[in-house]
């Protein structure tokens, strides 16, 4: 049949043109054949907050592509959307290739070769006049950039393949300072309205029944009201609790004191804390002589946990109306809350390996105790008021001691009879021990008038420590530190502070398992295994950890490598993991740093990282958690708190299960962030609850300074029969932690049948591979739920749909994917590097989940009027009329108005968008990366660094006194540098040390959007979710 030249139009799309869900989604279309013109379509831009239905529903039309065609809605669903205050990322136009009969993607959107081949020769008419490109938002008109007749005759005869997709329309992570230059979002948690995002800035509002979400974050803010409708959503439920979040202080947490014989009001039967969801009836008469009552006259009120009836008392009934109004309360409690008779005195003992020691002592003096004084100075200026997170004991100030030890003994210095003495331990083969008591060798940081001798007394000792070791040497054959030496300093750590508890800190270069080598020089791929067999290491560790959290002892380990290792051994993966799982067991934290000699005293790693690691504020100790839940939900029997800590499980027993275990934890603080796994139990959430499940987390700790605290964090949350609400309030950072602590958990259980006794293990790919396909798995099944069960399932099947509220989840699935822990290559994740990203991981809050594995990239060399500098919000028509509710709001808009340091744009984290005439500083979560490329101009180079050569830049000191202080330029990038590292500096997994890297340095792993070896790029990983999607949709149908 001969061929016809030009080819006849396409047949008009059908009348009943297709929407997308009412949750406002974003689609993503998949180009076929000409023929197929109804199924091609443009992602649309949000209709104004005032496009509305009759029931005032917002909807997000997918527009065919052939100019006036109709579009229609679908309006079936009448629970109203949360007010549209923010959105996450601006709905732009996304061409995605169709998925062909043989599974592979097209290059072009052009027709295939056979419609176009034998032709007779066709000219083409001339070009219309030019026109501006289009850019509408109307939902009636498609995103364009030129006139429909060139879209035709480009499609007739492609000059150059267009690119599949165009990668600046992709949903992309957002910067963490939206809005810019508007004050911080003033968010009610008792609204329905759907919380900020986790990374955004935002303050909340006082006196609300509800906790704030940087405290209490559900993956889902509607719950589904059973199993069933649970399934159609496939969204994992959990709750993460944050108990000393960072912002808690600020929107102060109000305190109840009561007497040495009261006490919080609690359920008689459940034993839940009286909070604002119980209801209070009229005046109860006593006429069954209940023996917890004192009168005849007494007021009761039903618990909302378990419904029954409890008296409150007279003397109580004050404490009831703050406990009735806050939803989070700080309860001073006394008599069977302590598990001290004494009070202890908060202690910070460090073990420090010799040949670090002029670091450590330069980090002591110079960073650790200036900021024990300055935070205890604090403490004591604000001890008057109600709202504190603790009351301080003058007579307790914190106490800090050191001792030294190397492949020989241990060296304790201490002050007695007017001068500097040392006492040697060097049993190190049967038990180590401390041969002296804790309070000769440790002494008071406070700068004080009765503490000013000892504070002196410090300064000697470190002073007099370098010859106190030189003469020592002398005498004892000196030998380096080995494995059995870190043994003997954790034990040792262990035994000062059996009775105070307190903190412990090692400072070393070695690792279990690795007999003689220190981590400085295990990265060599000819370096010998190990002789010693892991398992032992690990059992030693193990019951170190447990010793530890039985005695409140908190044990943190810094490792510190140098800069230049590149390769290690498998083994040294196993190392890792035993001393994470002490850190986890004791709520410490494992520190990884690179020490360079050309780093800078100020901004040494060490110092920075000790510093953190010795914050006394929002901490605690002693520390038990409780979480309740109302009727309908309940924590899985199996992994009920996800990620490996911290601390353990404490079951009740009974003939019962206990559905709600204690947790039991040795330190609490800012970073804390525990992850209940919730389920659905039989029935759902019953009727006679309002279809509303409540939660209560109640944590029982003692502050550094021995007060004891009940901290009540209350939760109400809302349910639905539709998959559709669900999705629509679903909370992306939260399933994001959930998703990441479960491949941790997949990772850890296909892991025990090592012999080698740790999670990653000599050659443990296949545990890794499972964890890949599971996430992958998860990622489709979510998408694929939100296409069956919503709107979404009558758009033609070449679209890709996401859900707004999730529209981060493929690009942090793919940047969990090529992360170290889950990379395929070994060679790009070492094995030393894998371990120790996935103690990060597992511990991960929700602001900082996304950015542990999907770097941010900034342009700092063509900086814009006002970024990089101190910007004051002004107030807008929106924020003039703002009410909290009472409470202190001139603090609460002060707090709004807070001044912020605004960022550039971040640029995507791909090669093709970075120049090599730019400065970018990328920033991992781990290291502050500044990236000068090859052809940055002497001018940007002089006004920045003061060189004029990028060749300079290796001989200089690589840390922040490199950037210039005089120029504007080099002001602007201070202050971004100083903005990122402070920006949730408590919950990073490092204090962030800053690193002027070269052109030289290969940032291909840091660049998560291109496609790595064995690894997909952005694009074809969202091609791969759109076939599996696709695959299971055609599964279902043909079912039906």
């Amino acid at each position: 049949m001969p061929s016809q030249w030009p080819p006849p139009p396409p047949p008009p799309p059908p009348r009943n043109s297709t929407t997308v869900d009412s949750s406002r989604a974003t689609t993503y279309t998949s180009s076929g054949n000409p023929q197929q013109q109804q199924q091609q379509g443009y992602l649309q831009q949000q209709p104004p907050p005032n496009s509305k239905n009759n029931n005032g529903v917002a909807y997000c039309y997918s527009t065919p592509s052939v100019p006036g065609a109709p579009v229609t809605s679908n309006t079936n669903t009448p629970f109203p959307p949360p007010p549209p205050h923010r959105p996450l990322v601006p709905n732009k136009l996304l061409v995605v290739p169709s998925l062909l009969n043989n599974g592979s993607y097209p290059n072009t959107i052009a027709p295939p070769p056979s419609t176009i081949t034998n032709t007779p020769p066709y000219h083409p008419p001339p070009p219309p006049p030019p026109r501006m490109p289009t850019y509408t938002t109307t939902p009636s008109s498609t995103f364009t950039s030129e006139p429909p007749q060139q879209q035709q005759q480009q499609q007739r005869h492609p000059k150059e393949p267009p690119p599949r997709i165009d990668p600046s329309q992709i949903p992309r992570i957002p910067c963490f300072t939206r809005p810019k230059n508007e004050p911080a979002f003033l968010y009610n948690p008792d609204t329905t309205e759907k919380p900020p995002e986790a990374y955004e800035r935002y303050v909340v509002a006082p006196n609300t029944r509800n906790a704030s979400p940087r405290i209490m974050r559900c993956t889902t803010f509607v719950v589904p009201q059973n199993k069933s409708i649970a399934d159609k959503c496939n969204i994992p439920l959990g709750l993460c609790i944050m108990p000393f979040a960072t912002g808690t202080d600020d929107e102060q947490v109000p305190t109840i004191t009561y007497s040495h014989d009261d006490e919080p009001i609690r359920c008689k039967s459940c034993q839940a804390y009286f909070n604002p969801f119980d209801s209070i009836p009229q005046h109860y008469s006593n006429t069954n002589n209940d023996p917890n009552t004192t009168n005849n006259n007494t007021t009761m009120y039903t618990c909302i946990f378990c419904k029954s009836s409890t008296p409150i008392s007279s003397s109580s009934f004050s404490s009831s109306t703050v406990a009735s109004s806050y939803g989070i309360v700080d309860h001073i409690v006394h008599g069977k809350y302590n598990v001290r008779q004494t009070m202890r005195q908060p202690y910070y003992l460090y073990a420090i390996d010799t040949t670090y020691w002029n670091r450590a002592s330069h980090a002591l003096r110079h960073f650790v105790i200036p900021q024990l004084q300055k935070e205890y100075k604090m403490i004591l200026q604000t001890n008057t008021t109600t709202t504190t997170t603790y009351q301080p004991n003058s007579t307790h100030p914190p106490k800090i001691g050191f001792f030294l030890f190397d492949g020989h003994a241990c060296y304790f210095p201490y002050f007695q009879s007017n001068q500097i003495q040392l006492a040697v331990m060097a049993d190190f083969t049967e038990d180590p021990f401390c041969p002296i008591p804790l309070n000769m060798f440790t002494y008071s940081v406070v700068v004080m008038e009765q503490e000013e001798e000892e504070t002196s007394i410090l300064d000697q000792v470190l002073d007099a420590i370098p010859s106190l070791l030189q003469s020592t040497t002398t005498t004892l054959a000196a030998a380096e530190a080995t494995e059995v030496s870190i043994r003997a300093a954790m034990s040792v750590l262990r035994s000062a502070l059996a009775e105070t508890g307190g903190r412990g800190t090692t400072i070393t270069s070695l690792l279990p398992n690795s007999t003689t080598t220190p981590v400085s020089s295990i990265n060599s791929k000819n370096n010998p295994s190990s002789t010693s067999h892991p398992t032992d290491s690990a059992t030693f560790y193990k019951k170190l950890g447990e010793d530890c959290h039985m005695e409140s002892i908190r044990l943190d380990i810094v490792l510190l490598t140098t800069t230049t290792s590149l390769y290690n051994t498998k083994n040294s993966s196993t190392a890792i993991s035993i001393l994470g799982e002490v850190c986890n067991a004791t709520c410490g934290k494992l520190r990884r740093l690179d020490i360079c000699s050309s780093w800078q005293d100020d901004e040494c790693p060490l110092a920075l990282e000790l510093s953190k690691l010795c914050t006394i504020w929002s901490t605690a100790t002693d520390a038990v958690l409780k979480l309740r839940i109302s009727n309908g939900i309940r924590l899985k029997s199996r992994h009920a708190y996800l990620g490996n800590g911290p601390g353990f499980l404490v079951s009740s027993g009974g003939l019962l299960l206990d559905m709600s275990p204690e947790l039991e934890m040795a330190h609490v603080g800012a970073e804390t962030c525990i992850v209940a796994n919730l389920e659905h139990s039989v029935g759902g959430i019953p009727a006679k609850s309002n279809h509303k499940i409540y939660f209560q987390a109640a944590l029982l700790y003692t502050t550094p300074f021995g007060q004891r605290r009940v901290r009540v964090m209350n939760l109400c949350l809302s349910s639905t029969t539709l998959p559709s609400i669900v999705f629509r309030y679903a909370d992306y950072a939260s399933i994001a932690v959930l998703m990441s602590r479960q491949v941790i958990s997949d990772i850890l259980d296909n892991s025990k049948d090592d012999s080698s006794g740790g999670a990653i293990q000599n050659n443990n790919n296949s545990a890794i591979s499972i964890a890949r396909e599971n996430l992958i798995e998860t990622t489709v099944q979510i998408l694929t739920c939100y296409r069956l069960h919503t709107t979404a399932i009558k758009s033609p099947i070449g679209q890709l749909i996401l859900p707004e509220a999730l529209q981060l989840l493929p690009i942090w699935s793919l940047s969990m994917l090529k992360s170290k822990t889950l990379r395929l290559s070994s060679d790009s994740s070492p094995w030393y590097d894998r371990a120790y990203h996935m103690l990060a991981i597992q511990v991960a809050c929700p602001a900082l989940v996304t950015l542990l594995v999907h770097p941010n990239m900034y342009r700092v060399d063509t900086c814009k009027n006002g970024e990089g500098e101190l910007v004051r919000p002004k107030p807008t028509a929106s924020t003039t009329s703002w009410s909290t509710g009472g409470g202190n709001e001139d603090l609460i808009r002060a707090n709004c108005y807070r001044p912020y340091v605004r960022l550039p744009e971040s640029v995507q984290c791909s090669i093709s968008c970075m120049e090599d005439e730019g400065v970018y500083i990328i920033d991992d979560c781990f290291v502050l990366y500044v990236y000068v490329g090859k052809n940055v101009c002497r001018e940007v180079l002089l006004e920045l660094f003061s060189v004029t050569y990028a060749a300079e830049l290796t001989n200089t000191k690589s840390s922040m006194d490199s950037i210039s202080t005089s120029t504007h330029l080099g002001k602007q990038t201070r202050n971004i540098l100083l903005a990122l590292r402070n920006w949730y500096y408590p919950e990073r997994p490092s204090s962030s040390p800053i690193v002027i890297v070269s052109a030289e340095m290969d940032l291909q792993y840091l660049m998560v959007d291109d496609p790595f070896p064995q690894e997909k790029g952005y694009v074809d990983y969202l091609c791969l979710l759109h076939r599996r999607i696709k695959q299971f949709v055609e599964a279902k149908e043909q079912y039906k």
